[in-house]
């Protein structure tokens, strides 16, 4: 049996997964410098209302056409699609810049921009989620998936507080050239990974393909469970991240957006920590549908008690926890996506997950932005929080009962052969 240190070392002398790291590091840096530069310059230049349709031209193309993005990435060969869709980015990007240094600060012009955006990052999110299974044994997978991850938030925890003091330094022109080169980079290290062609011989039509994703999640007992209770948990949990966390954080004595700034670290903090300890969490529960779940509940719970607390070091405590648990649950999430699903479904088995589950997200914010005007933010994080645990107690039950009847089967299969 390897141990932690003899995994890690094997990843990294993997051509292919080096290939997709540092590529990947690439991609999310430029995600959060496009986020923050987008931002900026639609509310400076055109106001809050541009921004909110330009914000809202981005999001909803990416939700629309995510199933769409699955078939894609299962249809057609993945490192030339990649390296497209990544070109695209960098082009974009660089007509931004254009579009900055003409002063061409038309609203159709920039929704324009944003809804391509959002359609070509439906089509990248699912293809960057099937790559690891597919260059990578399933023994290194959840170490593969870590080191992935912790990328994924140390980008967010970091990247955009990098890109705000890049926007303030070379300005907005200057942030969206940047973005392409990251782009172009990502794909020279692309470049790196070997042909990746789709792993079957015959291709349906479109529908027939998304049926069939469908199809196998339903059949899979496993992801049957995993999908619609992560889904629903979310309902309760994704709203209080986006609402209720902040609201929490300006009724906290002191400054509000110093408050929410010192939570959000906690949390990202915690996320990052998490992840570094996973080689230590125990096999039972890494190596099991009941165990992930457990650790999902324990972060919900931590969520929830941030509401009993009345000062800014026991929310930021709370948060913290909550990031703790939820980091190793969200990588063996993932994992547990790949690991299940066989390599022609990959790209639509998540796009699939992505999308019933964070698609929930505008309804989850519409649900507890209205609630806020009745409730308390912290009665909101409470209710919401042990709703959610609530859903993930369901998820370890039924994850155990899953888990029994496969080991009864693999005995009773192991017995007559």
């Amino acid at each position: 049996m390897k141990n932690d240190s003899s995994f890690t070392k094997s990843l990294f002398l993997n051509r292919s997964f080096i290939a997709i790291f540092f590529s990947q590091a690439c991609v999310y840096l430029g995600d959060q410098f496009l986020i923050v530069a987008l931002s900026w310059t639609v509310a400076q230049e055109m106001g809050g209302f541009s921004l909110g349709l330009v914000l809202a031209a981005w999001s909803i193309p990416r939700g629309i056409l995510l199933f769409i993005g699955g078939v894609f990435a299962d249809r057609y060969e993945r490192k030339k699609m990649g390296m497209i869709i990544a070109g695209s980015v960098s082009l974009v990007a660089l007509l931004i810049a254009c579009l900055i240094i003409n002063e061409w600060f038309y609203l159709p012009l920039w929704i324009g921009t944003a809804i391509i955006l959002g359609t070509l990052d439906a089509l990248r999110l699912p293809l960057g989620a099937s790559l690891v299974p597919l260059v990578l044994p399933k023994a290194e997978i959840i170490n593969a998936n870590r080191w992935i991850q912790l990328l994924e938030y140390g980008s967010l925890s970091a990247g955009a507080a990098i890109a705000g003091i890049v926007v303030a330094s070379v300005g907005s022109m200057g942030a969206f050239i940047i973005i392409g080169c990251l782009f172009i980079v990502s794909i020279i290290f692309f470049s790196l990974l070997p042909t990746l062609p789709p792993n079957r011989e015959t291709q349906e039509n479109m529908v027939q393909d998304l049926k069939e994703g469908f199809k196998w999640v339903i059949s899979e007992r496993r992801l049957r469970v995993l999908l619609p209770t992560f889904a629903l948990a979310n309902l309760f949990v994704l709203g209080i991240y986006s609402v209720g966390i902040v609201l929490f954080a300006k009724n906290i004595a002191g400054n509000g957006a110093q408050n929410l700034g010192f939570m959000s670290s906690s949390f990202g903090i915690g996320l990052v920590v998490g992840i570094l300890i996973l080689p230590v969490v125990p096999k039972k529960v890494a190596n099991s549908l009941a165990g992930l779940f457990m650790l999902f509940l324990l972060s919900d719970i931590s969520l929830a008690l941030i509401g009993l607390g009345g000062n800014l070091l026991a929310a930021c405590g709370f948060y913290f926890l909550s990031g703790l648990f939820a980091g190793p649950a969200s990588t063996l999430y993932r994992s547990s996506l790949q690991l299940f699903t066989p390599d022609h479904l990959l790209g639509r088995v998540n796009s699939i997950a992505r999308g019933i589950s964070f698609g929930l997200e505008p309804v989850s914010t519409s649900i507890i932005g209205a609630l806020s005007s009745i409730l308390s933010a912290g009665t909101l994080i409470i209710v919401g929080g042990f709703a959610a645990a609530t859903v993930d107690t369901l998820g370890v039950l039924t994850g155990r009962l899953v888990e029994k009847k496969d080991n009864a089967k693999e005995e009773f299969s192991e017995t007559i052969n």
